[in-house]
């Protein structure tokens, strides 16, 4: 097969797992900025039939532990990917593209400080995920490099309760993830290791009652395991 040729009808599901650190930070202050240990998790089913086309769904999600900012704070965040895409397969290569809606929340939640803040995005992304093959050993063992890339432009409803005090606010946000490393392929199972990062960065919002948020960056970052299986 030449490098144009589409991929064979195929469906994969995998789940990824991946441990490292979140950060919080907001524009020009340091009393709200903070960095804990977290972790990320993401299952994604998708198939592509002969011609190339195809579609998926990706559920993932994240976690902090609870010692955020006072000592007694944590981040949640959960996201859902729908996509169509046209996948491109050659004898050493293979590049899915991903586009569709992105719906992405997230929850900072610090008790000492009767701090409880939310966000609510909705988005359209786009993801290309491109891979190399290395080497084919015995037993149809393969081993590929791959990277990941996403981009989501979003606009978000931020709802934060402090106190007694209650707010709604409305911003433009993006998101972003980027992944590389190794994969290893034994007939129809996969898995691999490498590096994971995304961020959610929300620009100032908009005006509500004479106060308005500063912009936010929550960023992950760790090691990630994955496994699956094509069929």
């Amino acid at each position: 097969r030449d490098a144009t040729t589409v991929a064979d009808e195929a469906a994969d599901l995998e789940a990824v797992q991946a441990f490292g650190s979140y950060a919080h930070d907001v524009s020009g202050t340091s009393n709200l900025d903070d960095r804990t240990s977290a972790s990320f998790t993401r299952v994604r089913f998708e198939g592509f039939t002969p011609s190339g086309f195809g579609g998926g769904a990706a559920l993932e999600g994240t976690r902090s532990d609870d010692d955020l900012l006072a000592g007694d704070g944590r981040y949640t965040g959960a996201g859902l990917f729908l996509y169509g895409g046209y996948c491109f397969e050659g004898d050493r290569f293979r590049l899915p593209l991903r586009m569709g809606p992105l719906f992405w929340t997230q929850e900072l939640d610090v008790d000492d400080l009767s701090l409880d803040e939310e966000w609510y995005a909705l988005g359209w992304a786009l993801e290309g995920t491109p891979k190399f093959k290395l080497l084919s050993g015995k037993d149809s063992f393969e081993l590929w490099a791959f990277g990941e890339l996403r981009l989501a432009a979003m606009e978000t409803a931020i709802d934060v309760d402090l106190g007694p005090l209650s707010e709604d606010y409305n911003a433009s946000a993006f998101l972003w993830s980027v992944s590389l490393g190794l994969e290893g392929k034994i007939r129809s199972f996969h898995f691999s290791l490498g590096y994971l990062g995304m961020g959610f960065s929300v620009d100032d919002s908009d005006w509500e009652n004479g106060t308005q948020l500063r912009s936010t960056d929550d960023t992950f970052s760790g090691l990630a395991f994955s496994g699956g299986f094509r069929f």
